[in-house]
């Protein structure tokens, strides 16, 4: 791309893009295994720890532990992705 006078953006874009899909799909992922791991632990959890119930915090915050996921995955994404097309763009 560069030979035909593409920018160091334009040539950056598809890489960025992808780390976004990946952070996302990475997300959606983790959240789907740790699902059935959160609900089959939590009765073996509440033995250790009385009052605990890993599956009823899952539920109730299954939303923010998305964001949050969601943020660093992407976060993650787009940083290495900059970084590694960073060193191949220099002049």
């Amino acid at each position: 791309m560069r030979l035909v006078g593409a920018s160091n953006a334009f040539v950056r874009g598809p890489y960025i893009f992808e780390g976004i899909l990946y952070g996302l799909i990475g997300a959606v992922f983790s959240l789907i295994i740790m699902a059935p791991v959160a609900i089959g632990l939590s009765s073996k959890l509440s033995v250790f720890i009385p009052g605990m119930d890993l599956a009823a915090y899952f539920n109730s915050h299954i939303f923010n532990l998305l964001g949050w996921q969601i943020i660093f995955g992407v976060g993650i994404g787009v940083i290495s992705s900059y970084i590694a097309t960073r060193r191949y763009l220099r002049i």
